[in-house]
């Protein structure tokens, strides 16, 4: 039946190396607000790093590079770009589901994680990625 459905829809990859790549715009720009934050230069928007709690300083600086990297990643349709942004997505959203004490709740940013992580793996799969390729390839039990 996936086989079927990739035959029919030869677009599909497409369509998702160009989500891939809005992830990744998307995630580049949550890297630069984190870059601007912990070298000063949004103190209009923000509190200013040297002034945050240790564990939001943490924080920022872990999603500046990880968001900086998984950007990348996604650009060019990498495994690891992938792993990046599902590592930030996860780290996101228990930072503010289980720790919201010391985070906040942010339901914006959860549900964004949430509904972009869905909607990677249904076009993934309909896509197919090799892990479904393999699948299907698979030689039938004698």
């Amino acid at each position: 039946m996936v086989l079927r459905l990739i035959r029919e829809h030869a677009w599909a990859p497409r369509i998702l190396v160009y989500y891939l790549r809005a992830l990744g715009i998307i995630l580049l720009i949550r890297a630069l607000f984190h870059w601007m934050s912990v070298l000063g230069m949004n103190s209009w928007f923000s509190t200013a790093f040297l002034d945050m709690e240790m564990p939001w300083r943490i924080m920022t600086v872990y999603f500046a590079a990880l968001d900086a990297i998984a950007a990348v990643g996604l650009w060019f349709g990498a495994v690891w770009g992938v792993a990046g942004f599902l590592f930030a997505a996860v780290t996101e959203v228990v930072m503010h589901l289980v720790f919201p004490d010391m985070f906040g709740t942010h339901q914006t940013a959860v549900v964004f994680d949430f509904v972009a992580v869905i909607v990677y793996v249904l076009l993934a799969w309909w896509a197919g990625t090799p892990e479904n390729i393999g699948e299907l390839l698979r030689l039938p039990p004698e």
